[in-house]
């Protein structure tokens, strides 16, 4: 005997429903979290996310330097190290 297929299954197969509701479940536990469980932790989670931007961005600059025979320790090093001039050179002009 075969079951009925309920109305919530067949949207359920659509992957942009999935995607959308799984985004708002993260965001309002992230909220729900960091607003009213642990306030202290925002403060962890804003570095956590700016050091994964920051890795983010900077990884082709690696892969690039790594293209060139350079191995990936060096590449890091002089990766960072051109960050931080940039941002003591931007300091310096502000």
């Amino acid at each position: 005997m075969a079951r009925d297929i309920t109305a919530f299954e067949i949207v359920w197969r659509n992957p942009w429903v999935r995607a959308i509701t799984y985004a708002v479940a993260i965001i309002a536990t992230i909220y729900l979290l960091f607003a009213h469980i642990l306030p202290g932790a925002a403060t962890a989670f804003q570095v956590a996310v700016i050091g994964f931007v920051i890795a983010y961005i900077l990884n082709p600059l690696v892969m690039g330097l790594k293209r060139l025979r350079i191995p990936r320790s060096i590449a890091v090093i002089l990766v960072y190290l051109a960050l931080l001039a940039v941002l003591v050179l931007g300091s310096v002009l502000i």
